[in-house]
């Protein structure tokens, strides 16, 4: 059976690199997502002021942002596995 194509374990080959660096990708990839959220709210109450908007009416920003991060990562998550599936 040609290995790029079998899914019986989901982190790869057992005993290999991929059943150790598939967890530090995610566990990297959701630092930075902590990192860019701490950012945005941050930066929220001095955008509220920009636009003269109260700051509870600025929430909406963060969960807009926070949900295109999340689009964008699963979107190139999704063309990578596509692409190794195919390989």
């Amino acid at each position: 059976m040609n290995k790029a194509l079998d899914l019986s374990h989901p982190l790869g080959e057992v005993g290999t690199g991929h059943a150790r660096r598939v967890p530090m990708i995610i566990g990297c990839a959701l630092f930075m997502e902590l990192i860019d959220a701490t950012a945005v709210l941050t930066a929220l109450p001095q955008m509220a002021q920009d636009f003269g908007e109260p700051s509870v009416r600025m929430n909406l920003v963060v969960a807009l942002y926070l949900l295109a991060a999340v689009i964008v990562a699963g979107s190139v998550l999704a063309l990578r596995m596509t692409r190794t599936l195919k390989a």
